[in-house]
């Protein structure tokens, strides 16, 4: 977040979003079907209660190739970065805690094609690993199931498809 504020600079301004709205192609869709539409949440209050969806985002792995990468939303936000004082549409941006994959223990929900991802934590640290990413690296919403053997581990559900919403 501190970069987002270092290039907000002085005239710079942040406005908190509670949701948003994706429209992507999903890889199982062919070109002539139309994208989807997918509602995203970040939000500490919705109706009383936390909702932080997960996210399928695009980063590139350490040796600079494209992978699949699962995070948690935070909190999305738009900032207009433009030092220019001339009038400049705001950038939505997410900041997100990234999710790793978790070691493979051959469970019934792994050999049916679920992912099992715990939060990414840091080398002698109990806080989890966040970034601040453009929105646009999103490519879109999954649904995560509790992995309640092992706490702070989760399943990508992979029985739950992508649907518009």
């Amino acid at each position: 977040l501190a970069d987002v504020l270092h290039l907000l600079g002085p005239n710079g301004t942040i406005k908190k979003v509670e949701g948003a709205c994706l429209a992507g192609r999903l890889p199982w869709l062919s070109d002539e079907q139309a994208p989807v539409i997918q509602t995203i949440r970040a939000n500490n209050d919705f109706f009383q209660q936390p909702w932080f969806d997960c996210v399928e985002v695009r980063r590139l792995g350490a040796q600079g190739q494209a992978e699949r990468a699962f995070a948690e939303l935070r909190l999305l936000f738009e900032a207009d970065v433009s030092n220019s004082g001339m009038p400049h549409a705001p950038t939505p941006y997410a900041f997100i805690r990234w999710f790793k994959r978790a070691p493979v223990r051959g469970d019934q929900l792994e050999r049916a094609g679920c992912l099992r991802v715990i939060y990414e934590m840091p080398l002698r640290s109990t806080e989890g690993v966040y970034e601040v990413i453009h929105l646009a690296s999103i490519v879109c919403r999954h649904h995560v199931v509790p992995d309640f053997k092992t706490k702070g581990a989760f399943y990508v559900n992979a029985f739950s498809p992508v649907r518009p919403t």
